[in-house]
């Protein structure tokens, strides 16, 4: 269960004044958007998401979309909110989001990172379902998955010097996108190789 703060909640009628709720299961879907039994979907949009502008899809690392300073790796998890408000709400502008976030993304950098939110897995299906087409948020995601493969278990120090689960990730996005785009005997190889690396 997570929880944000307004200060004007109860005045809207939803429920204990400075909070709101998604409730997650254990596949990390959000299952119910409630307080007092009201969804709140739209108004957690609208709010929470003040830091994220929705007609760039730059994610920015304060409110009032200040873009002196923008952490890469904020990007996919903003991405994966919009998933989950999208599977519980179908509305193309949660697919417009997750969308712009993750071409920004990409174009700033995001192909030589290894996020813990690997989202470029979620967001490609949901794209293709709705009758979107994927195809550069697919051309970004192999340049990624390339690099990975190229760096092996040689990972960069802009990953190890604030990460130490880094083969983990890097494991795990292999895995991924195989279930994404199916079997590739180099990603398989590089997963092996990622997964040897674990067990030691």
């Amino acid at each position: 269960v997570c929880t944000a703060a307004r200060d004007d909640w109860d005045d809207q009628g939803f429920g204990e004044k400075g909070e709101r709720t998604l409730i997650f299961d254990g596949t990390n879907e959000v299952k119910a958007v409630f307080a007092d039994g009201k969804a709140v979907v739209a108004l957690y949009f609208d709010d929470a998401f003040a830091f994220v502008d929705l007609k760039t899809g730059a994610v920015c690392n304060s409110l009032g979309h200040d873009p002196s300073y923008v952490r890469l790796y904020n990007a996919p998890w903003a991405a994966l909110l919009m998933c989950e408000l999208y599977r519980l709400d179908p509305q193309p502008r949660y697919l417009d989001a997750m969308e712009r976030i993750m071409l920004r993304y990409y174009a700033g950098g995001g192909t030589k990172y290894y996020a813990a939110a690997d989202v470029a897995a979620d967001v490609i299906p949901i794209l293709e379902r709705a009758g979107r087409s994927a195809v550069a948020l697919r051309a970004a995601y192999r340049e990624q998955v390339r690099t990975i493969l190229a760096n092996g278990i040689r990972y960069p120090a802009h990953e190890v010097r604030y990460e130490q689960a880094t083969g983990a990730f890097a494991a795990m996005m292999l895995a991924r996108y195989l279930r994404t785009v199916g079997d590739d005997p180099a990603v398989r190889a590089g997963l092996d190789l990622q997964l040897a690396m674990l067990r030691r």
